[in-house]
């Protein structure tokens, strides 16, 4: 039988036991083998959704604009997550 424990009193409360919850389960995405294409991928939320997917497993593909920035987000990516697969590309994805 499950002990169940208080409900939380606030937000950050409630936040904390997610993230110790998260901490200690993984959900598999089901990325690996896949390939992604993530632009912007240099810095912010592009980079963070990169290092996600690689973590996950997919092969990642990052694009950028300025080649030593990408080159470099990518090597940190291999460096954090053990994946091989990670491809930077010196790119410009305009909207035209």
């Amino acid at each position: 039988m499950r002990h169940h424990s208080k409900p939380p009193q606030n937000r950050s409360e409630a936040k904390g036991r997610i993230c110790a919850r998260n901490e200690k389960q993984r959900m598999d995405l089901g990325l690996k083998g896949k390939v992604a294409l993530v632009a912007a991928a240099s810095k912010g939320l592009g980079y963070a959704t990169a290092l996600g997917l690689a973590r996950e497993g997919a092969s990642v593909a990052l694009c950028s604009r300025d080649e030593a920035s990408i080159k470099e987000a990518a090597e940190r990516i291999r460096r954090e997550t053990g994946q091989d697969d990670v491809l930077p590309i010196v790119a410009d994805c305009p909207r035209q």
